[in-house]
């Protein structure tokens, strides 16, 4: 009973099978994979799921799809959420008043707060409202 463990010696005793279940997408399929995603920037996980999906026909959950791009030598981050208000040229419009800082001052309804020497130097000053 013993004697093919044995016979084999200390190699007899290591499991002669890798273990776990095989991949749901061979070396190449992988490869395949990798050339499709460089085509974009930046990819949903569920984007990436339904790729495999339709080119492929195999379903990975999203754990396991991280898992598979990490492999990839790619990185996993939640996305910016996106206001919907946000008008498309904010970012421009954002540039703009920095670009014009120097002339923005405090609106002219402060002024009557002010001391008579600070109004003076406020009302010759150029004022930029929304």
């Amino acid at each position: 009973m013993h004697g093919l463990k044995d016979a084999k010696g200390y190699e007899g005793l290591k499991p002669n099978h890798g273990g776990g279940r095989p991949p749901k997408l061979t070396e190449e399929q992988k490869e395949e994979l990798k050339e499709i995603l460089k085509e974009k920037d930046s990819w949903t996980t569920k984007e990436v799921q339904e790729l495999i999906k339709a080119e492929f026909g195999v379903i990975y959950s999203s754990s396991q799809l991280r898992r598979i791009l990490k492999s990839f030598g790619m990185r996993y981050a939640r996305p910016y959420q996106k206001d919907y208000r946000r008008p498309d040229n904010a970012e421009d419009t954002f540039i703009e008043l920095r670009r014009i800082k120097g002339t923005i001052t405090t609106p002219v309804r402060h002024i009557g707060r002010m001391s008579a020497a600070m109004t003076s130097a406020y009302a010759s000053s150029p004022v930029v409202t929304a």
